[in-house]
């Protein structure tokens, strides 16, 4: 996971632009032996669409959403 390609991602997509990423690159990976790269792109896609729809459910801004998002992870690395 990459902060500034997250935050880039929520700052220019909406959840149905993130979705039809998430299915191209899906469709791109059938097949394949070596997926690190596709894997990185979803797991920042998959985050983004996360903190848009907490952005929404909760009312929040999504710069905060962002800080909440990250702050969990780091407390699931530091639990591990």
């Amino acid at each position: 996971m990459n902060i500034l390609t997250i935050k880039n991602l929520v700052e220019n997509n909406t959840i149905s632009s993130l979705e039809k990423m998430e299915l191209k690159i899906l469709d791109s990976i059938e097949g394949k032996n070596d997926i690190s790269e596709e894997g990185d792109q979803l797991s920042n896609i998959l985050a983004a669409k996360q903190i848009i729809e907490k952005a929404h459910e909760n009312g929040t801004e999504v710069k905060t959403e962002i800080r909440l998002f990250f702050k969990g992870v780091r407390n699931i690395i530091g639990w591990i």
